[in-house]
């Protein structure tokens, strides 16, 4: 893959990390329990991932180590 090739490839997806990582996986959180919780346009980019429903849920519930009670 050429360099160009690369940097295009990480424009088009810049947006899936960083700050805005935890974002995304509560929008497919909520996007799993009510697609129509979110546009149009994350409906069908969330549908064409084709996650596992179970595993994006428990992501979203935190770390498999949090205790219920701690902040």
């Amino acid at each position: 893959m050429a360099r160009e090739d690369q940097n295009e490839a990480f424009i088009e997806s810049s947006f899936l990390y960083g700050g805005n990582a935890l974002y995304l996986e509560e929008m497919q959180a909520r996007y799993v329990k009510d697609p129509a919780s979110v546009g149009a346009e994350w409906q069908a980019f969330f549908g064409a991932l084709g996650d596992d429903t179970s595993s994006v849920r428990q992501k979203a519930e935190g770390a498999s180590w949090k205790k219920a009670n701690w902040p």
